[in-house]
């Protein structure tokens, strides 16, 4: 596929598939780079450790890279880790815990490790940002939380 600039001539559809089985879910997400000359988006499909209550917890997760991958590999990298370490998520209370989650995000990447860690993802030369998009389910209640 010959470039164009930021896009390719013709779109790169091959597909990544990640998914996962529970004895309560099936889940999983495809993504593709399409016209960009590389891919830009990162995802989770997560399992993450049963609540203090018992509840069976997912995180289902998209980072739409804006100009390049860093950004959005850098979240779907640390999301994780931040978001079970935060107060509100162990309270159970998601939608601060996502949102308070996406804003730890950018504080990371601000300091000297985290900028560290984004120049590991550069494939393109360029910086860049993100969308990000998360839903966090206990299979009783659902938390959605869009960060920019």
């Amino acid at each position: 596929l010959a470039s164009m600039g930021i896009y390719l001539s013709a779109p790169n559809k091959t597909k990544v598939n990640h998914d996962g089985e529970t004895d309560r879910l099936i889940y999983g997400s495809t993504e593709m780079q399409g016209w960009r000359n590389s891919m830009e988006d990162a995802c989770i499909t997560e399992q993450l450790e049963a609540s203090a209550s018992g509840k069976d917890r997912y995180l289902f997760s998209v980072f739409d890279g804006h100009g390049g991958n860093q950004v959005a590999e850098f979240a779907r990298d640390n999301f994780v880790k931040e978001l079970v370490a935060n107060k509100n998520f162990i309270e159970e209370n998601y939608e601060a815990a996502l949102t308070e989650t996406f804003c730890k995000m950018d504080e990371l990447m601000r300091t000297p490790e985290g900028e560290a860690q984004l120049k590991t993802y550069n494939k393109d030369g360029d910086s860049n940002g993100f969308t990000g998009y998360a839903s966090m389910d206990s299979l009783s209640e659902i938390a959605f939380c869009c960060g920019c």
